[in-house]
């Protein structure tokens, strides 16, 4: 079985998110890392420009934000993504 990465990025509020690249993970650990520092700062772009386009809808989020980097097999990384979490 391959082992896989994944990412899950922790909110100062204590919410996450978990990002396993549709189900299939990330090769290398550093292709998720490299995948997280990107997510954290749109986040942080998109926040931005929301709060310039109406700052009283859309404060200035000065959150904190860590990542988690995750090795695991294939089959872990599939469960997650099909899980109810995902579903539409």
């Amino acid at each position: 079985m391959a082992k896989k990465y994944w990412f899950t990025v922790d909110f100062s509020d204590g919410s996450s998110s978990t990002n396993t690249n549709e189900g299939h993970g990330y090769d290398t650990y550093e292709e998720a890392e490299e995948e997280a520092v990107e997510w954290i700062s749109n986040y942080h772009v998109g926040n931005e420009i929301c709060h310039m386009s109406n700052p009283w809808d859309w404060p200035l989020d000065e959150d904190e934000i860590e990542y988690s980097i995750i090795e695991d097999d294939e089959d872990t990384i599939e469960n997650i993504y099909s899980s109810d979490m995902y579903a539409q």
